[in-house]
């Protein structure tokens, strides 16, 4: 995957998690997948690992990106965190007979 900043998505985020639910190796559950920081002076490279949480600021230090898996699948629980106040508003939508109905929760 590219390299990304998750604020971008989301302006409101200003922590980001990751908790590792599966193995990784040869013998494990999957391959790749790996998490990379991108610094200008080094890159980090995290390997994942069942129960490793990994959490760090969601903003333009943390460029980062995520190999592609190469075999298995890998399981992960993605967080985000803000502290703001009031949560940002998302307008609900359903789907009535194929089409979204605007502003329906």
């Amino acid at each position: 995957a590219r390299p990304h900043i998750d604020q971008v998505s989301v302006s409101e985020y200003e922590f980001s998690a990751l908790l590792y639910l599966a193995d990784h190796g040869e013998a494990a559950d999957f391959e790749g997948g790996v998490l990379a920081f991108h610094d200008a002076d080094d890159e980090c490279v995290v390997t994942p690992g069942p129960g490793l949480l990994v959490c760090f600021r969601s903003g333009a230090p943390n460029l980062h990106s995520v190999s592609a898996v190469s075999r298995g699948t890998r399981f992960a629980l993605t967080m985000w965190f803000t502290t703001a106040r009031q949560p940002p508003t998302f307008r609900a939508t359903e789907v009535e007979g194929g089409r979204a109905a605007e502003g329906a929760a």
